[in-house]
């Protein structure tokens, strides 16, 4: 095999099982942005693959606290609950996080759009007033 166009990564993040360690593995990823040291990449295993996924929504520490303290992401968590395999189609239950953790990303990004041009409109109002 030849590994000439591989990429050998720096930094690498491995979010294992979940529990109680969802927060640690968050709170983790936010000190190594804080010194420089993002990951190249994170791998998550169980609930760890809920927070990587959630850290590639949210790459900026901030937001993500933020989406931590959502009320879409407390909606989303607490309607996960187990089921049997007869119950209910896991991919459904997959499909429904997804969509609404996205429908979270999309209404921040728009929140972000309307904030930059209402500080633009403020700026020029303000402008205008002191000539």
């Amino acid at each position: 095999m030849n590994n000439t166009h591989a990429k050998p990564y720096e930094r690498v993040q491995l979010f294992s099982g979940g529990g109680s360690r969802f927060a640690y593995y968050l709170g983790s990823y936010a000190a190594l942005v804080a010194h420089d040291l993002k990951p190249d990449v994170i791998v998550g295993t169980c609930g760890g693959s809920l927070s990587a996924y959630l850290v590639n929504l949210a790459p900026d520490p901030k937001d993500l606290q933020e989406l931590m303290c959502s009320r879409e992401l407390y909606r989303v968590i607490t309607a996960i609950r187990h089921v049997a395999p007869d119950e209910a189609n896991r991919r459904l239950k997959i499909r429904y996080m997804t969509q609404a953790l996205k429908r979270w990303q999309l209404s921040k990004q728009r929140g972000k759009r309307q904030n930059s041009s209402n500080q633009t409109a403020t700026n020029d109002y303000w402008m205008s007033c002191s000539i």
